[in-house]
């Protein structure tokens, strides 16, 4: 029997700048912080929803980054001595301690993937009382070592309260394939079970099978003939349910695809498929980094609108992100935090080589193969973005990643972005696909501390700017040629910033025009070379980066979006539009 109690909802919230307590001080007990113990008086915290993110609590909480606590009671039934109890989170950003009925539970590093403890002997029948310390001070957070986009903090995903009583079935996984070959669908369930749990029931549709369970598990693969292949023109679901006796344990939508690399090529199902793509950095200008299911699906319909097939997101998402995409038909890569750590070859003990930045890594990457395994729109695996892979102690470093992937989930390619094809050598080795990032016609032709434009003259007139992307042809044949022949290649991240409203007939820098025209010109180069098999324009709304410096154009937003930041059409997005809607899409399944 399994018992959910969520914990969404109003729960206490205070900042703290006593970031390290001292026993002598402020410490009730040896082991609980103060803002920790149930019975302190809370009368003077306030009052904060959960989900959340405290930059959208109040003004002053803007740019804060620091300590905050977060505490509540909850109400627990129907347990026994023999009771699994867990406290799931699916997303803290960034470092998580726990604390139930003021004993510590456990803590957690990674602001994005979801997370839990065993709370089986901190927890009774009746009210409970949990306190959680979160932290996303940049001081202590590992993964990204290099920020792009808003530091928001909070208890920002679904929380909740798991109790598994006498029989029951727990820590299910589910991942659905496609047999080309022999045409079937294949199913990999596994799980745990307790008590007297002998067979679990796996109910496809209207197909039922059983698994018998072996020292308190249970796994297998099972296959269906005749299942309708999911793609985006096609997204075809099945309802899933795993049970044990007469309760569900599980219940999602599965769709059988298969996609792979092959001849330079991506094939979805068998047949050749061009990624129009899009990046996608998710800020709300209401609920900031908390992932509203409404906000959500009206952005994928304008990338809909927009004839983008596939998105690029640049950390784990939510299930409702997965969902929708599997509902709506998009492709999805999806990656970690490994951002832009660029140490010199002569450096020693970098963020690759230290054992507790690596072991982070690597359990950041298995938290987010493992809960994004069931969804069929997740289509590649990116294990870095910009990092120097040819380091003597990123090599190692990439091969565990890699591993790490593998070992969970073997039906998906692995993918790595590359800044301007650099650093090549040693990642072809361990993925499947490479990603270019590179931004001609931009960076390196603006400038972004003079942002004077100074346009040619011409007969008396104001000269158009061209965009020229000659350079860019010239990287992919270089890279095509330094990389396996049978690799394909995608344009991971190009664009440029354009103020929203400022338009130029000259195409003029940060202007909409230029914008816009930067993206027509690094498509339309990208269909001119068979070995790139899709694009991902950088990015698909403005959004929060405090990285970019107060220049009189940036102004705490990155201004690359199709979109604005309130979702007001740019003329990029029209550009996009227009390129993506051409022949090209028709080897698209």
């Amino acid at each position: 029997m399994k018992t959910t109690v969520s914990l969404n909802g109003t729960w206490k919230f205070a900042p703290t700048h006593d970031q390290k307590p001292n026993n002598n001080r402020n410490m009730i007990d040896a082991d609980t912080p103060l803002y920790a113990y149930p019975s302190l008086n809370r009368r003077d915290w306030e009052s904060v929803p959960v989900p959340g993110v405290w930059q959208r609590y109040a003004e002053k909480y803007s740019i804060y980054e620091g300590v905050c606590w977060f505490c509540r009671e909850f109400t627990l039934e129907n347990m026994n001595a023999a009771s699994l109890v867990k406290i799931v989170f699916k997303g803290v950003n960034y470092r998580a301690d726990v604390y139930i009925n003021g004993k510590f539970a456990g803590s957690h590093e990674s602001g994005y993937t979801e997370f839990s403890f065993d709370i089986s002997a901190l927890v009774q029948e009746g009210k409970n009382f949990i306190a959680v310390q979160v932290d996303n001070r940049p001081i202590i957070v590992k993964w990204p070592n290099d920020w792009g986009y808003g530091v928001f903090g909070g208890i920002h995903r679904d929380v909740f309260v798991e109790v598994y009583s006498e029989s029951s079935v727990y820590d299910v996984s589910v991942n659905p394939n496609y047999d080309v070959e022999k045409k079937t669908g294949t199913l990999k369930v596994s799980g745990r079970v307790m008590g007297s749990v002998g067979a679990v029931s796996v109910k496809l549709g209207g197909d039922m099978r059983k698994i018998p369970c072996c020292d308190g598990k249970f796994s297998a693969e099972l296959v269906y003939d005749g299942v309708e292949t999911w793609s985006p023109k096609t997204p075809t679901l099945y309802d899933l349910e795993i049970s044990a006796g007469e309760q569900i344990y599980r219940k999602c939508r599965v769709g059988f695809r298969n996609i792979c690399c092959r001849d330079r090529k991506i094939l979805l199902n068998g047949r050749e498929f061009v990624l129009n793509g899009a990046c996608y950095v998710y800020d709300s200008p209401r609920y900031g980094l908390v992932m509203d299911r409404e906000q959500l699906r009206q952005d994928l319909l304008k990338m809909k609108e927009a004839n983008v097939n596939a998105v690029r997101t640049h950390y784990p998402m939510s299930d409702d992100f997965y969902e929708l995409c599997d509902e709506m038909g998009f492709l999805v890569w999806i990656e970690p935090n490994i951002y832009c750590s660029k140490p010199a070859d002569e450096q020693v003990n970098t963020v690759f080589g230290q054992q507790e930045m690596a072991d982070a890594a690597v359990s950041m990457t298995q938290e987010m193969v493992l809960a994004a395994q069931t969804y069929a729109c997740v289509a590649i695996y990116g294990i870095g973005n910009e990092c120097n892979t040819d380091h003597p102690e990123a090599v190692p470093f990439f091969e565990r990643i890699s591993a790490a992937v593998r070992a969970l989930d073997n039906t998906r390619p692995i993918g790595f972005a590359s800044l301007y094809g650099r650093w090549l050598k040693s990642i072809v080795n361990v993925i499947d696909i490479l990603g270019i990032n590179s931004y001609y016609g931009w960076y390196g032709t603006m400038s972004t501390v003079d942002i004077e434009d100074k346009l040619e003259i011409e007969d008396g007139r104001v000269k158009m700017r061209r965009v020229d992307v000659s350079s860019l042809h010239e990287l992919i044949v270089k890279t095509a040629n330094e990389i396996p022949e049978d690799m394909p290649i995608l344009l991971t991240e190009f664009g440029a910033d354009s103020v929203p409203g400022y338009y130029s007939r000259a195409c003029e820098f940060w202007s909409e025009n230029y914008h816009a025209e930067v993206i027509r010109a690094v498509v339309n180069c990208s269909r001119e070379h068979e070995e790139v098999v899709g694009t991902f324009v950088f990015a698909f709304t403005d959004y929060n980066d405090p990285s970019k410096p107060m220049n009189g154009r940036w102004n705490g937003l990155n201004l690359k979006g199709m979109l604005t930041y309130h979702r007001d059409y740019k003329l990029p997005f029209y550009a996009l539009q227009e390129v993506y809607a051409t022949p090209t899409d028709l080897k698209s399944v």
